[in-house]
């Protein structure tokens, strides 16, 4: 009988054993699923916090020309907008908000968030009664290169049937539109044209310059009529030549992160060139414009802007049944000077230099005020996807178009938002 009741203690130690190993693997099993489960709470959790400091980052530094201080508060209220709680936390949850300026001299700001969360399964683990999770997210702003170009012509002074004109509504326009960038760390330019251009406030050289002020003030001198300003023909070319000039000024650092920027506005049509006679030994220095019915040729230097011919005759004789326009438009041919082709060329011309500018990295932005604008053009001068002959490989721009002079705030600022989004990474 012994052996007998051996072999039965033998299979209960066994059955015994294995109890306890299947005990202790079981709750090993239930210990890795339960990690693994709250693991993947943690996760949720990271991801939740990622796209909160993300987008914070992008606010705080869109906000940055507000002072840091706004930038701060703007980063804090876009990340608590963001953050969806995801229910495990064990409480609030405040991010740090830093700036700083790299080697190359760019800004950042770097916003650091960190959650502690409770586990469910694994929380028997003294040591794992919670997880911590951090997330960290920087964004960086490029310097700002712009050069604003305004038509002071004198269409901007028609009231138009929301009760304004162009003119009235300009300094508003551009007052919220310039206060969207930084004295600090941007360069801007203001030129105008008419039947002729200027530079109104150069841009400067180096950073640091105040340009906020100075265009405003400019802008309401010019729109007001308290200097001259709102007269004349509408020199589209001139306006756009003069802003290629002054965000080529500017020498970007090694390293340095920096958009150029073109802001083209205006109300009507171009309808001046600027060229030179050659059928005198002395060029002759000459602008055609198109007045509505009839074409002249005048001598743009002068501040009268008389002309000195137009189609039916004048001085120099060569002007009489001549054009030397060459647009797409005419296909290079020499032919009568007749009226549609002073718009024409003049549109031409004006692609050229925008052309131009794309050509060297500068992304141009068009605004166009009225209901009968050449939207066209405005969107190839712009290079804007909807446009004609639009080239994906050249910098995009954007064209937007404000019915009447009511909306013009609303459409500057909608080209402000664009750039100020570019200008982060």
């Amino acid at each position: 009988m012994k052996p007998f009741i051996k072999r039965g203690a033998e299979r209960d130690s066994e059955r015994g054993q294995m109890l306890v190993m299947f005990t202790f693997f079981l709750t090993v099993l239930i210990l890795f699923v339960g990690l693994g489960i709250d693991i993947g709470f943690a996760y949720v959790t990271k991801a939740e916090l990622s796209k909160a400091v993300d987008a914070a980052a992008l606010a705080g530094i869109s906000s940055l020309n507000q002072g840091t201080p706004t930038a701060s508060s703007a980063a804090s209220a876009t990340f608590a907008a963001n953050y969806g709680r995801p229910g495990r936390d064990t409480g609030s949850i405040t991010p740090t908000v830093n700036f700083g300026t790299d080697s190359a001299n760019n800004t950042f700001i770097t916003v650091d968030a960190t959650a502690t969360t409770r586990t469910f399964f694994v929380r028997i683990l003294p040591t794992w009664k919670t997880m911590t999770v951090k997330s960290s997210a920087q964004a960086t702003k490029s310097k700002l290169i712009m050069t604003l170009v305004l038509d002071r012509s004198g269409s901007m002074k028609d009231v138009d049937s929301s009760g304004f004109s162009g003119a009235g509504k300009m300094t508003e326009s551009v007052t919220n539109f310039i206060n969207h960038f930084d004295d600090t760390h941007d360069r801007v330019a203001l030129a105008t044209f008419a039947s002729t251009t200027r530079v109104d406030v150069p841009i400067s050289s180096t950073i640091g310059t105040a340009f906020k002020q100075p265009i405003i003030n400019a802008t309401k001198a010019i729109f007001s009529g308290s200097a001259p300003g709102v007269d004349g023909g509408t020199f589209a070319q001139g306006g756009l030549t003069n802003a290629l000039a002054q965000n080529n000024i500017p020498i970007v650092a090694p390293g340095e992160f920096a958009n150029r920027v073109t802001v083209f506005f205006t109300d009507g049509k171009a309808n001046i060139v600027q060229d030179k006679f050659s059928c005198q030994a002395d060029p002759w220095n000459f602008g055609g414009y198109d007045s509505g019915n009839m074409v002249g040729f005048f001598d743009y230097n002068s501040t009268s802007q008389q002309p000195v011919c137009n189609t039916t005759g004048g001085t120099p004789s060569c002007c009489n049944g001549t054009s030397k326009f060459k647009s797409t438009f005419a296909g290079g041919i020499m032919k009568s000077f007749l009226q549609p082709d002073v718009t024409d060329e003049a549109e031409y011309r004006s692609l050229q230099v925008a052309k131009d500018m794309r050509a060297v990295g500068t992304t141009v932005f068009s605004i166009g005020l009225g209901a009968n604008i050449n939207q066209d053009f405005l969107r190839e001068v712009a290079n804007d996807p909807t446009g004609p002959n639009y080239n994906p490989n050249l910098p995009q721009g954007r064209a937007v178009f404000a019915p009447t002079a009511a909306q013009l705030a609303q459409v500057f600022d909608t080209i402000a938002n664009e750039i100020l989004l570019r200008l982060t990474q």
